[in-house]
């Protein structure tokens, strides 16, 4: 939804244009906040340096994973990549210049 939005306000502030690569920079980009976001307050902060007790599952109190930093980087990592596809996909709609095609024989 927020890259879909981030695209078409961009598109309107450009006068209805937005080239494929500037649409497709914008939602990677506004996704790839998303990512980092989760990983630095989500992950780092709350998961790892908080630690409530509404995160760790029943019976695994203590084990090391809820203390490892690598383990959401690469998580992390990953959803920069699995990012590329939708990208590609909100940039091929929300830089396209929709027109209506008018049936010639209905006109009148």
């Amino acid at each position: 939804g927020v890259p879909i939005y981030s695209n078409l306000k961009l598109k309107r502030q450009n006068h209805g244009q937005l080239p494929f690569l500037v649409a497709w920079l914008n939602a990677y980009a506004v996704s790839a906040i998303f990512n980092l976001f989760d990983l630095l307050v989500i992950d780092y902060l709350v998961v790892i340096g908080l630690h409530p007790e509404f995160v760790v599952l029943p019976g695994t109190e203590g084990m090391a994973s809820y203390h490892d930093f690598f383990f959401p980087f690469v998580g992390f990592l990953k959803g920069l990549g699995f990012g590329l596809v939708p990208s590609l996909l909100i940039a091929f709609f929300t830089s396209r210049q929709w027109t209506k095609e008018l049936d010639h024989d209905q006109v009148t």
